[in-house]
């Protein structure tokens, strides 16, 4: 009797990249964050200095000299014209970004940088909280991990709601109990900091916040809480993504942007997968609108924000990105990790395919000596090719194929698997 190994092979190629197009001006640089202050006005920054402005909404960039060497991973728009960077230190324009100077040192073990107003700012790390009320010229500590029973910890950031109303959030490291979550308040302008939230049930911490209207909204890497009534009550919402690093941008309470950099580890290598999500309906489902795959530490997504409702940004290494059409309504589908993959099942089936990564070909080996039929569909579910695996081998010439991700669905009698091929 003839076995059957189906492999529905979905190719991802440019038109589902279209909703979001590659506009990188330079490929040598780490772009960290993207922010608008209104539909017009705009700045990318980065490592090594790297600022870019723009005046139109994005249309046009201009590179803007900054005299002092830093590397730039936020920045705020303060009041009028005044903008401040941060990096490892403080720098400061007076002029809408169009030239910078001073620079004002940060505590040590620095993740984070606040301002609620022009002088009072906030510095959150590995040393809990600190407090400026100079612009940043001095820096006082007014909380820290030894008011808690926590071995250690870091704060990862820190919002503010108005002048008076802030959150805070990190985690927590207890001897022989691991890593939780931790979320702090404060009605005093930052002076004084309460616990309101200290007991994540995911083993790891939180490590953004964002305040839309008075929802207080906190990350883990998989998970999410909120809170609408300033951190009395949380709910624990689960969404249906997960990475290294998860950063959000608010349209409102329903529709929202996300930036996931998950890694997955195969034998020979390590690949991360850059991917922009959005949901329209409050968190409650999400769609994929983008997804690269590269080596990891590369193309690494690290900011996303909107000039209006259709023109977006996102940025990462070596990568700028632009959406005209709010990111498109396209899913892409990824649910499969990469790996070189070996099956085995009751029947003692044994199916080997490798390379993966591949640039040309791939080797499909199997322990099944008669023939083994093998289809190759497209994402509409059309049949571009079909053969036959003889004597338990069979090379697969994919020099043709786009380079992008091939999800490869197997199936042989009872037994069915989906893995990912990735073509380079």
């Amino acid at each position: 009797m003839k076995n059957l190994l189906i492999f529905f092979i979905l190719i991802l190629p440019t038109f589902c990249f279209s909703q979001w197009t590659d506009i990188t001006f330079d490929t040598t640089k780490f772009y960290r964050v993207v922010k608008f202050k209104n539909q017009n006005e705009g700045f990318i920054m980065g490592d090594s200095s790297v600022i870019y402005k723009t005046i139109d909404g994005g249309n046009n960039w201009n590179k803007i000299v900054c005299p002092i060497n830093i590397n730039l991973n936020d920045f705020q728009f303060i009041k009028d014209t005044l903008i401040y960077a941060y990096g490892n230190r403080i720098i400061k324009s007076g002029n809408s970004g169009n030239t910078w100077d001073g620079s004002y040192s940060l505590p040590a073990a620095t993740a984070k940088v606040y301002f609620n107003n022009q002088t009072n700012g906030f510095a959150v790390g590995g040393n809990g909280i600190y407090k400026s009320i100079n612009a940043g010229l001095n820096w006082l500590s007014v909380w820290n991990y030894s008011v808690g029973p926590y071995g250690f910890g870091s704060i990862q950031d820190i919002k503010f709601i108005n002048d008076s109303i802030g959150f805070a959030c990190g985690e927590k490291h207890i001897s022989g109990g691991g890593i939780f979550g931790i979320v702090l308040k404060t009605v005093d302008s930052g002076n004084s900091w309460n616990i309101v939230y200290d007991n994540s049930p995911w083993g790891n911490g939180i490590n953004s916040i964002e305040i839309v209207d008075t929802n207080l909204y906190c990350f883990t890497s998989s998970n999410l809480l909120k809170s609408a009534d300033l951190g009395n009550t949380w709910t624990k919402l689960a969404v249906n993504f997960a990475g290294t690093k998860n950063l959000f941008f608010f349209k409102n309470n329903d529709t929202a942007y996300a930036v996931s950099t998950p890694s997955v580890s195969i034998p020979e290598d390590c690949f991360s997968e850059n991917k922009i999500f959005r949901t329209v309906d409050g968190w409650h489902s999400w769609i994929t609108q983008y997804l690269d795959v590269t080596l990891c530490g590369e193309t690494l997504l690290n900011s996303i924000c909107f000039s209006n409702d259709s023109i977006g940004f996102a940025v990462g290494y070596r990568k700028i990105l632009r959406t005209n059409n709010s990111g498109g309504n396209i899913n892409i589908i990824d649910t499969i990790p990469y790996n070189i993959y070996t099956i085995h099942n009751e029947n003692n089936l044994f199916l080997n395919i490798y390379p993966n990564p591949t640039f040309n070909y791939i080797n499909v080996e199997t322990n099944i000596n008669s023939d083994v039929e093998i289809e190759m569909m497209n994402t509409y579910g059309l049949l571009i090719n079909d053969f036959y695996i003889k004597n338990g081998h069979q090379t697969i010439d994919m020099t043709s194929f786009p380079n992008g991700i091939y999800f490869i669905k197997i199936k042989s009698g009872n037994v069915q698997t989906t893995k990912k091929i990735l073509k380079m």
